[in-house]
């Protein structure tokens, strides 16, 4: 049994022990705790859980033990009371744990009696009874809280509820299998239209002027102002995610010659000189964040440029979630990663097979999931866990998915060739020009 397995086990015989006799739906909390030791795209498909807690419980006083940098994105956010960083600094017994993420010290924690929580909801349950078929991660996280806030968020019964929400998952006719039961995507997406992270007016104010210069820029490069601005993530924390830069330079090149799209390159200090290795004046802005002036590392302020852009192309990555909570076009870069569970939500997936090492474009004809030629490639919309559209702008994801997906994202099988090399140039901008830019 692997650490992290035997850590979800731990967790469901802790909280079956603490919870022993009490109703689920009887819990009123009024101070609630989650744990969310996660990096920055997992706190994303987490935040819509903070507001759903207050919404259920709007008198509770919910605090938040995050990393430091992950917990940025909470600054400002009307549905949390306080974020804590150090384990330390959980000095009380709250009246719900929520183990959103945690780890052995945080488990250990909840069995502390001086620390004992009245009610607690953990991860590795939902993860049990998922097993062999985990959806989308926010999906996950509201399933983790679902027993205590199903029937106190809509209201009504939990049969008339499941009703709604079938009624409401129905697009074109198809519906949701019953079978999937009360799930609350039309909660977490449909039905979830309050913002999820809050810059301040300093954050808007430096993300103004982050795109005012941009575009000065490109009228001193090119001699003429740019018709919308496109941020071009390239990095990634795990080197097999990361698509070759050199294609992200072709991409600012069509991007300009066929749009008039000046490309805003981003990343971080550590990120430069692997940018600039490929990075000329003429293929865009660079962006850099601990550089940028007026000075502002706030994770907040970032969301806020990708908010000010028309476009965002990068691979898997925290950023790329960011740009899922915007109102922009996102074309997302996979390789390794996990299917479904990361995809922006919403987002039309190309897929491409062990064979395939392009989209043919007769994939652009028909997008309801029948294969082309019989080739192991498709184009299709998933009607299910990352379908519900949360703004009015397209979203792609071309995802070469390998027998040997997943992996640990760190040995590969195939290193001469990993999956992500064997996304083209020319399935990208397939995808920008016959789906993105053909709206």
């Amino acid at each position: 049994m692997s650490s992290e397995k035997a850590l979800y086990f731990c967790n469901i015989l802790v909280s079956r022990l603490i919870n022993s006799g009490k109703s689920a739906r009887a819990i009123r909390p009024n101070t609630i705790l989650c744990v969310k030791l996660d990096e920055i795209g997992d706190m994303v498909t987490t935040l819509a859980v903070f507001s759903q807690l207050k919404e259920a419980f709007p008198t509770s006083e919910i605090t938040v033990l995050c990393k430091p940098f992950a917990g940025s994105l909470l600054l400002n956010n009307p549905y949390v009371s306080k974020v804590i960083y150090d384990i330390q600094d959980w000095n009380t017994a709250f009246d719900l744990v929520v183990e959103l993420r945690g780890n052995w010290k945080t488990l250990l924690r909840s069995i502390n009696f001086k620390y004992w929580p009245h009610y607690r909801l953990d991860r590795g349950w939902v993860r049990l009874k998922q097993r062999g078929n985990q959806p989308h991660e926010s999906i996950t996280n509201y399933r983790i809280i679902e027993p205590i806030v199903k029937n106190k968020v809509l209201g009504g019964s939990e049969s008339q509820n499941h009703d709604l929400l079938a009624e409401s998952l129905t697009e074109n006719g198809k519906g949701m299998d019953p079978s999937i039961g009360f799930n609350g995507e039309k909660e977490m997406l449909n039905r979830e239209k309050k913002p999820l992270l809050f810059p301040s007016s300093e954050d808007e104010a430096a993300a103004e002027i982050w795109i005012s210069q941009a575009q000065r820029q490109a009228f001193s490069v090119k001699g003429e102002a740019p018709k919308g601005m496109a941020i071009l993530h390239a990095g990634a924390r795990k080197v097999l995610r990361q698509w070759p830069l050199e294609n992200f330079s072709e991409v600012a090149k069509w991007l300009w010659d066929t749009h008039r799209i000046w490309s805003i390159w981003v990343g971080t200090s550590e990120e430069k000189s692997n940018i600039e290795s490929i990075w000329h004046p003429h293929l865009g802005t660079l962006w850099i964040s601990e550089e940028a002036s007026p000075r502002n590392t706030s994770l907040l302020a970032f969301y806020a440029l990708i908010q000010r852009a028309s476009l965002f192309i990068g691979n898997e990555s925290g950023p790329l979630q960011l740009a899922a909570l915007a109102d922009i076009s996102i074309v997302g870069v996979f390789g390794p990663g996990v299917e479904k569970v990361f995809y922006p939500l919403g987002a039309r997936v190309f897929t491409l097979g062990e064979n395939i090492i392009s989209i043919d474009d007769k994939a652009f004809l028909e997008f309801q999931g029948a294969e082309i030629d019989g080739n192991q490639m498709y184009a299709t919309e998933k009607e299910s866990e990352n379908t519900i559209k949360i703004g009015t702008k397209r979203k792609a994801v071309i995802h070469c998915k390998l027998p040997c997906n997943p992996c640990d994202q760190v040995h590969c099988v195939h290193p001469e060739n990993p999956c992500i090399r064997r996304i083209s140039l020319n399935s990208v901008l397939q995808v920008l020009n016959n789906y993105i830019f053909t709206q």
